[in-house]
């Protein structure tokens, strides 16, 4: 934020992170929870956890233990939830609404019904679940095109049997963490880089992962396209 708004200084800047889980990126792995809570501390980003928000006017927010927070923009983001129509469905759910499924991802005695991605509760072998992250779930499309097949067929279908091939994620400002394969964590600039490089690489067309790629260079070394809209009483 420095960099991009030189002329504002940090005493006039707070930010307060509100998160209703026990920790950050509850979907990836704890040691990325707790870097992530120590890279933004460290960037003078406060964090609540196990809190929800109650309340938001035009004052600020008010959160469901009482504490509030004066503020003048406020940022909603909901995380994953199901479409509406999913949690209507007459199918078993689990949690956040997500359709409960068989390893093969069949829903359980629903014959014919599958679930895949966001809306599907998918159980890992030895307990868990797969998380529902983008890499999850092309394999699950995959596989699930298998078992249609396969079932159509009258033949057995396949569990889903899949070992992550790392995390990652962006924390903002040109930050970010990635595990690649199990190798060790990479954390701040070259982590937000191997983020952008695996978004471009599954880009289709040349043509487009271009453009995104010189649009994406040309951003680095200049400030955002910013207008200030006055008002006249």
């Amino acid at each position: 934020m420095r960099g991009e708004y030189p002329a504002l200084g940090r005493e006039r800047v707070r930010v307060v992170l509100v998160a209703g889980g026990a920790r950050l990126l509850e979907q990836l792995p704890e040691r990325f929870s707790e870097r992530a809570h120590a890279m933004l501390a460290q960037r003078g980003v406060e964090v609540v956890l196990a809190d929800e928000v109650a309340s938001v006017d035009a004052g600020g927010v008010t959160l469901k233990s009482g504490a509030r927070h004066p503020a003048r923009t406020v940022v909603w983001s909901a995380g994953v939830r199901v479409p509406e129509l999913v949690e209507k469905l007459d199918v078993p759910h689990a949690a956040h609404h997500a359709i409960a499924v068989n390893a093969d991802l069949s829903v359980p005695d629903r014959p014919g019904v599958w679930a895949l991605g966001d809306c599907a509760h998918v159980p890992k072998p030895g307990g868990g679940t797969y998380p529902q992250t983008a890499q999850h779930a092309v394999r699950e499309g995959a596989l699930l095109a298998r078992n249609i097949v396969a079932s159509l067929r009258g033949r057995a279908t396949r569990p889903l049997r899949y070992r992550s091939l790392g995390m990652m994620a962006s924390l903002g400002d040109r930050q970010g963490l990635a595990e690649i394969a199990g190798r060790g964590m990479v954390a701040g600039l070259p982590a937000w880089l191997l983020w952008r490089a695996y978004y471009l690489w599954r880009l289709h067309g040349a043509y487009r992962k271009t453009r995104v790629a010189l649009d994406w260079t040309l951003s680095l070394p200049f400030p955002p396209d910013i207008a200030s809209i006055g008002s006249s009483s």
